[in-house]
Formats: C-alpha cells, sequence, structure tokens
C-alpha cells in the first residue's frame, strides 16, 4: 500500500507558495537569484516557507542562492485557467474584453 501524500495544511502558506511558482514559472530556466524574491509583499520567513512547500513536492529545486523551475513545471504553472485566468503573467494587461470601456 502506497501512502499518499497530503497536500499542504495552511492555507495562506499554500496560496503563498502557488503564487510564487506562477510568478517564478514566467522566468526563465535558469537558476532565479532568491534575492529577487525580496522584492515581494510578504514576509521573508513567509517565502522561505513557501519555497520550502514548492522544494518539499518537487516542484523546484532550491539552493543557498537561486531556485529553478523545471520547463514542464513552467508550462503547466503557465497554461491559463479559463476559470481563474491564473496563467497569465501577474503584471500583464488583461484580455481586451476585461478593459473598461
Amino acid at each position: 500500500m502506497t501512502a499518499a501524500r497530503k497536500a499542504p495544511t495552511s492555507p495562506s502558506n499554500t496560496a503563498l507558495a502557488g503564487q510564487l511558482l506562477r510568478v517564478l514559472a514566467w522566468y526563465g530556466a535558469e537558476p532565479i537569484p532568491r534575492t529577487l524574491l525580496d522584492a515581494l509583499d510578504a514576509d521573508t520567513s513567509q517565502v522561505v516557507h513557501a519555497l520550502g512547500e514548492l522544494a518539499a513536492y518537487n516542484m523546484i529545486p532550491l539552493d543557498g542562492e537561486s531556485v529553478t523551475v523545471h520547463r514542464l513545471v513552467q508550462a503547466v504553472a503557465c497554461t491559463p485557467d479559463p476559470a481563474t485566468r491564473t496563467g497569465r503573467p501577474p503584471t500583464s494587461t488583461p484580455p481586451a474584453n476585461e478593459l473598461p470601456a
């Protein structure tokens, strides 16, 4: 019998981990300096914990100074979800049908 891996239970950290993954996925597959994450509007300890969650689920490999995202993980994280539209880059312009008239 194989034990199923449970999803993280902390909603705030799970949300932050998802947001981080969607942001990091828009960078190239080269190592991303962790100092770039200092500009995020989140507590440093929360960012470190969220990165740890992503690493625990093998979504990202971590080292002391950088983060990388595998190209396949990038492709999935950047794929638009029609229901939530979370696949767009975080700073992208909304689609034309969402712009004010």
